[in-house]
């Protein structure tokens, strides 16, 4: 396999046979730091949590609803948890083979793993600007590694976005070497998919 030597965030390895990208999730610090700090408020709260629930004082209905509280509790120190982990070694996985586009999102390797079909893709193109963002009260939120892509293409009745979080000549790099890679034909591609990024 052949290196891109592009500099970029993307590393980019290729042959005739096969195409593999892989683009580490761009860090958000803000975020990150007060996830950390989050983090440690949440432990707090899960310790005292437990010792009251350990506690013989507690009455039983206490008990009994500080445990579904610490459920709950939990759960969101587990999804907190893994925000921070997704930021800190988070990456997107792109190959194209003989027969399959696959996408994996993971986290320490573990993360769903989607294989398209190559002869079901269809229009694959850039989307010129930024990330398609999630919408907020206050406008739209873009969350580094959560929101859009920066190439789209038609698989049967949906649309499926990646590439996330590159800059435009990013983009365009992993595009080209697309449009180079032997199992995708022009078919594959939209019709306007040479136009300037």
């Amino acid at each position: 396999m052949i290196e891109d030597p592009s500099g970029g965030r993307a590393v980019i390895k290729y042959d005739y046979e096969s195409l593999t990208v892989e683009i580490p999730v761009k860090k958000n610090w803000p975020v990150l730091i007060f996830m950390v700090i989050w983090i440690g408020g949440w432990a707090m709260g899960e310790l005292f949590a437990i010792r009251e629930l350990l506690s013989s004082d507690t009455p039983f209905v206490a008990n009994i609803f500080l445990l579904f509280w610490l459920a709950g509790w939990t759960m969101g120190g587990g999804l907190a948890f893994n925000m921070i982990l997704r930021q800190l070694v988070g990456k997107e996985l792109i190959s194209v083979g003989r027969e399959f586009l696959t996408i994996k999102r993971s986290t320490l390797g573990l993360g769903r793993r989607r294989k398209y079909e190559i002869g079901s893709i269809k229009n694959i193109e850039l989307i010129p600007g930024k990330n398609k963002a999630l919408p907020g009260r206050m406008g739209k939120i873009n969350v580094p590694g959560t929101t859009g892509g920066k190439i789209k293409f038609n698989y049967g009745k949906k649309t499926v976005y990646f590439a996330r979080d590159l800059n435009g000549e990013e983009t365009k790099a992993v595009f080209d070497r697309m449009k180079q890679n032997p199992y995708l034909r022009s078919r594959n591609f939209a019709s306007d998919s040479s136009r300037p990024y």
